[in-house]
């Protein structure tokens, strides 16, 4: 989104009084930083065992998902067989008629 042209305005509009410097949007730093830590340590395993059991339930969905893909992946080759002998029956079927 940014391309050399509005690097150049925002160092060109710097030098100006009448107008602010572009800055760029604001990153948010990493989670580790802007989470705050319970103090007492009961809370701090209270939230320890709460996300391990929010990683596993997001581990079995992903797993979950990875079995639907493969079942969608399944049910898409059964297709494609069963549309490969219709489409060899018919060509059968026609070159007994022809």
């Amino acid at each position: 989104p940014f391309g050399p042209s509005m690097v150049q305005r925002g160092v060109a509009n710097q030098g100006a009084p009448s107008s602010a410097p572009i800055r760029p949007p604001a990153v948010p730093g990493p989670v580790w930083e802007r989470v705050h830590l319970p103090s007492d340590t009961a809370a701090r395993e209270a939230l320890r065992s709460k996300l391990l059991e929010w990683d596993m339930a997001l581990d079995a969905h992903g797993e979950a998902l990875q079995g639907s893909a493969h079942l969608a992946e399944d049910i898409g080759s059964a297709v494609n067989e069963l549309c490969t002998s219709v489409s060899e029956q018919q060509r059968i079927q026609m070159s007994l008629y022809s």
